[in-house]
C-alpha cells in the first residue's frame, strides 16, 4: 500500500523488515527495487532486481532438479 501511495521511504523500511524475516522473499526485493528506482537510487534498485532474479533462478533450478529425480 505504501508503494502505491508513493511513500517510497516507508515502503523500503517495510520491505527491509520483510527481508529480515525472509531474505529470500523475491516479491519484497522486487518491490524494494521499484521504490528505490522511483527515488532515483538506481544502483540500489539494480542490486534488488539482480538479487531477485538470482533467487528466482535458483528456485527454478531447484524445482527442475527435483522433477528430474
Amino acid at each position: 500500500l505504501q508503494l502505491i501511495r508513493n511513500e517510497y521511504i516507508s515502503a523500503i523500511l517495510s520491505f527491509d523488515k520483510a527481508l529480515s524475516l525472509d531474505p529470500l522473499n523475491s516479491l519484497a526485493l522486487f518491490n524494494k527495487g521499484i521504490a528505490n528506482y522511483e527515488l532515483g537510487r538506481y544502483e540500489d534498485a539494480l542490486f534488488c532486481f539482480n538479487k531477485c532474479i538470482s533467487i528466482c533462478f535458483s528456485i527454478h533450478n531447484f524445482f527442475i532438479t527435483i522433477i528430474k529425480i
